[in-house]
């Protein structure tokens, strides 16, 4: 099995929520924060034909991006192979009771109010300037014309900000955000 750049992509993005995960067979991953703050959910252009309990993610991406156009072959329960035509690394798969997993049920959300779409970049900015001003809130702000990420002091509204345009809309809204819930 080959992992595409959209999969690693995911999983990439999944290793900020949880170091650990338990992929199971199918094409959708799914991972939750320690403290149950947050919960991920995606479907993969890739179809997972094995459980594989990954302990740490981070590790395991940095591996496989080690290997030149790497495959992925299971080997039990115990571990799987990451390998090409000439390097081959074994990495240890994790007893699956020793992941923290997202309960089973499917969530049932209400309908969209707002969608957008932040890039890396800008998050990330967002996080940097965050800690330097010493704030606990990301907002995301639609102010009728133009959809801000924010970052600011809840609790303060009279304190320094940093705005970043991310998108356009007629609505008028604000979602606070705890970045440490990220």
């Amino acid at each position: 099995m080959k992992l595409s750049r959209k999969t690693l992509a995911l999983l990439e993005n999944f290793s900020t929520i949880c170091d650990s995960i338990l992929i199971e067979k199918g094409n959708k991953i799914r991972s939750m924060s320690v403290s149950k703050s947050v919960l991920g959910i995606a479907t993969t252009d890739v179809e997972f034909e094995e459980e594989l309990a990954i302990f740490s993610l981070p590790k395991f991406l940095k591996l496989y991006r080690c290997i030149q156009n790497p495959t992925l072959t299971v080997q039990g329960d115990h571990s799987v192979l990451i390998h090409n035509d000439v390097d081959t690394l074994e990495y240890r798969l994790s007893d699956k009771n020793m992941i923290n997993t997202p309960p089973k049920k499917e969530l049932n959300l209400p309908s969209v109010e707002v969608e957008v779409e932040i890039e890396q970049a800008q998050f990330a900015k967002c996080l940097k300037i965050s800690k330097m001003l010493e704030h606990s809130s990301l907002a995301i702000v639609g102010d009728g014309e133009t959809i801000w990420l924010k970052v600011m002091d809840a609790k303060n509204t009279g304190s320094d900000s940093f705005k970043t345009r991310i998108g356009e809309t007629e609505n008028y809204f604000t979602f606070i955000i705890n970045p440490d819930n990220l």
